[in-house]
């Protein structure tokens, strides 16, 4: 003889079913949200064969301080930093946002929406012989 299983009944009932259909919920939504996000396994090693023109530079800036004041330049080579000047006598060993100003008491960046008056600091190096 087979023993007779009790389920629960009332409240008890309840909490687990919406216990279960909640999980089930997060689980379908959570699979169909990282499944949208990826792109195809090779696609990021494929070069294009079209390409669409989408603007004109008309000029390269660095910004050494993020939220300071731009310097202009006529050449810079881009690696995984930023821009980096290729004519080192504009504006010496500054590269795109190498500084940052920090409060730490406050333990908060210090930008340009809080200080507009940032964007007027003009960043300059002064050892110019650094490359030698």
């Amino acid at each position: 003889m087979v023993p007779a299983i009790r389920l629960p009944s009332g409240p008890t009932l309840f909490v687990l079913v919406s216990g279960v259909v909640s999980l089930c919920v997060v689980w379908i939504a959570k699979r169909r949200h990282s499944a949208r996000n990826k792109r195809p396994s090779n696609s990021y090693k494929q070069i294009p064969t079209k390409w669409n023109q989408v603007g004109i530079v008309t000029g390269l800036h660095i910004y050494p301080l993020k939220a300071g004041h731009g310097v202009s330049v006529d050449r810079a080579y881009c690696d995984r930093k930023g821009l980096t000047p290729i004519e080192k006598e504009s504006v010496g060993p500054l590269s795109d946002r190498c500084f940052i100003l920090y409060d730490r008491k406050e333990r908060k960046y210090i930008t340009n929406l809080a200080h507009p008056r940032l964007i007027l600091v003009k960043t300059l190096a002064l050892d110019r012989n650094i490359y030698e």
